[in-house]
């Protein structure tokens, strides 16, 4: 018959939470399935009902490091760049203040999550991640195969300004091609050539 763990409080991922329990009738020490919540070894690294691998401590933290990572590393970085933008001791005080949040945010994480909720939100958050890279990836590559020729790029310049250029100086770099163009008149305008087009 299984067991009803309606009323049993989750098994938190911080080590310190949760005391082994003793068996009399086997006379070895008992913890609680990281996953099932089902009775298992105190030493134990497989659960024999669900499976599932148990995670220590550096396993767990290092998953909740690549969580915080990816949802609030993007946010950290404009912060520390703003507080730069500001006053460059106010950029050291942000790195310095940003650690320290990184790990609060961490340890709470560890505490308050079950392990089987930081799989699930490390699962997610790696699989979205992997989705997007290809996306960018296959953006980029897009970029670089439909980069315009300089005949048909310079033919454009031409056709905007009205008449002929004394010069155009090209600059190329691997997803786009800068163009410089100066009139016989000292006039100058810069365009981008990408994606097939000309801005």
């Amino acid at each position: 018959m299984p067991v009803d763990h309606s009323n049993t409080p989750p098994i938190k991922s911080n080590p310190s939470v949760g005391k082994s329990q003793y068996s009399p009738s086997s006379g070895v020490q008992m913890d609680k399935c990281q996953f099932c919540l089902e009775n298992i070894l105190r030493n134990a690294s497989i659960c024999k009902h669900c499976g599932r691998t148990q995670l220590n401590y550096r396993e767990l933290q290092e998953k909740c490091e690549y969580i915080n990572a990816k949802e609030f590393g993007i946010f950290f970085l404009i912060c520390i760049g703003v507080a730069f933008a500001v006053r460059w001791w106010l950029g050291l005080a942000a790195i310095v203040g940003v650690f320290f949040w990184r790990q609060h945010l961490i340890e709470k994480m560890m505490k308050d999550d079950t392990p089987l909720q930081v799989i699930i939100k490390y699962d997610k958050i790696k699989k979205a991640s992997f989705i997007r890279n290809i996306i960018i990836g296959v953006l980029l590559l897009a970029m670089l195969l439909t980069n315009p020729s300089d005949d048909k790029c310079r033919k454009e310049i031409r056709n905007k300004m009205g008449f002929d250029l004394p010069s155009i100086e090209r600059q190329n770099f691997y997803l786009f091609s800068l163009y410089k163009a100066k009139s016989l008149y000292g006039k100058e305008e810069y365009y981008i050539g990408i994606l097939g087009q000309l801005f």
